[in-house]
């Protein structure tokens, strides 16, 4: 949280989203910790979108195929001032890049039909030049992340498996940096995730 409150991030991504016995949220915390609006599934590998903008609409993009008890991807829409962005978090199954070929296919073609300016964030369980990758980037999507390195597992990390996708439609998006954090253990010594989370600045 102490790094995201520094950083000052605008949206922020998260995937398996926990929550306490009493039903709230990981996501529902740092909302209120760091003043930002909130968007959450109620899957069990729960994602959500923290936001500073307010949240326009909100909705699951519903998969016809086997997802493997992962969640469908979330699909948020934020009112940034001058535009609408959109913006979608993932976790996508582990497994062989064959069995989750029909979820990616269904995947990038959904991503492909989306208004941009577009941000596609999350784990995809794959590392750079997987067929999964390389779908998603057919669909017309830019890696804005390939600056921060590798993500997993925390602190050592040895695979980039998490991803910031941009999908720009001929609109002006520059990249100005990337980089990983999460790197520091709380006072206890736990981290806060067996993955690095990444940090994207974009201009748009």
């Amino acid at each position: 949280m102490a790094e995201l409150a520094r950083i000052g991030a605008d949206v922020v991504a998260l995937q398996e989203n926990t929550r306490q016995p009493d039903g709230r949220s990981c996501a529902a915390e740092l909302a209120d910790r760091l003043g930002m609006h909130v968007c959450e599934d109620d899957h069990p590998r729960g994602l959500a979108v923290l936001s500073r903008s307010p949240v326009v609409a909100a909705r699951r993009l519903q998969l016809g195929v086997e997802t493997f008890d992962y969640p469908p991807p979330l699909v948020v829409e934020l009112d940034a001032g001058a535009r609408r962005l959109t913006f979608v978090t993932f976790h996508l199954p582990l497994g062989r890049s064959g069995d989750r070929a029909p979820v990616v296919r269904e995947l990038a073609n959904a991503v492909g039909s989306l208004e941009p300016p577009l941000l596609v964030c999350g784990d995809l369980n794959a590392p750079p030049g997987d067929p999964v990758v390389e779908d998603l980037l057919s669909a017309g999507l830019t890696d804005a992340s390939a600056a921060a390195g590798n993500t997993m597992p925390n602190p050592e990390p040895r695979v980039r498996l998490d991803y910031v996708l941009v999908g720009a439609g001929g609109l002006e998006v520059g990249v100005r940096g990337a980089a990983t954090l999460g790197h520091r253990a709380d006072p206890l010594g736990f981290l806060p995730s067996d993955h690095l989370g990444v940090v994207v600045e974009l201009d748009l």
